[in-house]
């Protein structure tokens, strides 16, 4: 668990399978990330990720 600022550089699908986190785009979109969760973090995504459960997922980069 944690808190940190994040800057995708790469285009990242996730697949997560256990936890929770909460992503918060610069704009102010959030993600609720939760076990099953797909996301897409699209190149250049800004924002801030905070992991309330230790998460485990499988995941992409192009």
């Amino acid at each position: 668990p944690g808190k940190w600022e994040c800057h995708v550089t790469r285009d990242e699908f996730c697949h997560f399978l256990e936890g929770r986190s909460t992503y918060v785009h610069e704009s102010g979109d959030v993600i609720e990330i939760t076990p099953d969760t797909a996301a897409f973090f699209p190149k250049d995504w800004k924002g801030v990720c905070t992991v309330h459960e230790t998460i485990k997922k499988v995941y992409m980069i192009r």
